[in-house]
């Protein structure tokens, strides 16, 4: 039996990827996932996320491999198509983020390969809501009293994530970076000829493929909510 199609988020917090996932679940008519640590770990629903990065590293170690194997779990038991906000990406970031100062580097390697492993068994699209220079200068993340709002944290995550899918070796397709719509609410020639949507500095798209499976990789830069949903519409569909 074909497993149902998946498309998984994956960024640093406050960049969008639960708004995009919903976003992704109405306009497709597929299932929202959660997979939030507050979800999978109900007991740290309440701490802030800052507390929970400063407990003691051996018991942050066993607690991500516990959440990346709950979220192995929940991913490839679904059993209808589906979007969820967190992946198996956002799990290596994370892991290494809190131990590469601490354990050897064969560690991380094969946390970051076993999450390699699961994102190719479960995920048929990852889209990593990159935290860009934009971002930075112009993006105000929201205060839920537990996210790290400091924007040097974001830049960090996303650096790692984007670094991470190259030692997974994606590979980087010469995409068209173009999408040409009719808009209902667009001028005459726009709706008989089309308006041009330039994507070059908005999306990337990759591949990462091997005896496990394959995973399309999108990289997505776009920071404004409309232009985001329309990149995504017509990529997706």
């Amino acid at each position: 039996m074909n497993k149902p199609i998946s498309i998984l988020l994956a960024g640093p917090s406050g960049v969008g990827k639960t708004t995009i996932a919903n976003f992704l679940a109405q306009e497709l008519g597929i299932k929202f996932i959660s997979g939030s640590v507050s979800d999978l770990l109900p007991q740290t629903k309440d701490m802030a996320h800052a507390d929970m990065l400063a407990r003691d590293s051996k018991e942050l170690y066993m607690e991500d491999y516990k959440i990346l194997n709950l979220r192995k779990n929940i991913f490839s038991n679904a059993e209808e198509p589906f979007v969820s906000d967190r992946s198996f990406l956002d799990s290596a970031a994370y892991f290494l983020y809190k131990q590469a100062d601490k354990i050897p580097a064969c560690e991380i390697e094969q946390f970051l390969e076993l999450s390699k492993m699961v994102t190719l068994q479960t995920t048929d699209c990852l889209i990593l809501v990159d935290y860009t220079m934009d971002m930075f200068n112009n993006w105000v993340i929201e205060n839920n009293n537990k996210r790290v709002i400091n924007k040097y944290f974001q830049m960090e995550i996303s650096r790692i994530m984007l670094m991470i899918l190259d030692i997974w070796g994606v590979k980087w397709g010469n995409y068209y970076h173009r999408i040409i719509e009719h808009p209902e609410n667009g001028t005459f020639i726009e709706k008989i000829f089309g308006k041009v949507l330039d994507l070059e500095n908005a999306v990337s798209i990759g591949t990462i493929q091997n005896i496990y499976g394959t995973t399309q990789i999108m990289v997505l830069r776009e920071a404004n909510k409309e232009i985001r949903e329309r990149i995504l519409k017509s990529l997706l569909k």
